[in-house]
């Protein structure tokens, strides 16, 4: 038991000296990162307002909205580490090689995603038109990144990726 509260004393006073010896670098990188989440957040609420005085699609301006949030806040993330005095070199190593094979993992997803901003963007149909695609046919009722979704006559609720629909012959009957 002795020696136990020994190695609590011991580690205890480790990590005084070493807060002691860091406290400023780590407060500076508080303060980054709290600077770049309140900043993200600013230039998000920016880009919604940009896109809502052009008309841009709302579930698009929330996208663009969101991806910047997302990359400024992992850009804090990294200033603040690197501040803090943490080797992030591996780590964004590990990042880049990671991205690579959640990219080939993911490319059927991430496909529906930039059809859906094609869709969004062109705008070939609307919420409300009769639409006819891969054999389904359907009121559309929301046009989202991922998925197009359709209501039959049955009142049943048809989803479909964006790339089925991008990707396809489809009948727009308004």
């Amino acid at each position: 038991m002795k020696e136990e509260l020994q190695q609590i004393d011991a580690m205890k006073d480790k990590l005084m000296l070493y807060f002691v010896e860091n406290g400023v670098r780590i407060a500076i990188a508080i303060g980054i990162l709290v600077v770049g989440i309140w900043l993200a957040k600013v230039i998000a609420g920016i880009i919604l307002r940009i896109c809502d005085k052009r008309k841009l699609d709302v579930t698009l301006a929330r996208f663009f909205a969101g991806f910047t949030r997302v990359v400024l806040i992992a850009l804090a993330g990294m200033m603040a580490l690197s501040q803090a005095g943490i080797v992030i070199t591996p780590f964004i190593a590990l990042l880049g090689a990671s991205a690579f094979g959640l990219s080939l993992a993911v490319q059927g997803p991430i496909s529906n995603y930039g059809a859906g901003i094609v869709l969004i963007i062109t705008r070939p149909f609307k919420v409300g038109d009769t639409l006819s695609v891969s054999g389904q046919l359907g009121i559309v009722q929301n046009i989202d990144l991922g998925s197009t979704r359709l209501e039959s006559e049955d009142d049943e609720i048809i989803t479909i990726p964006n790339r089925k629909v991008l990707g396809k012959n489809f009948t727009n009957s308004q």
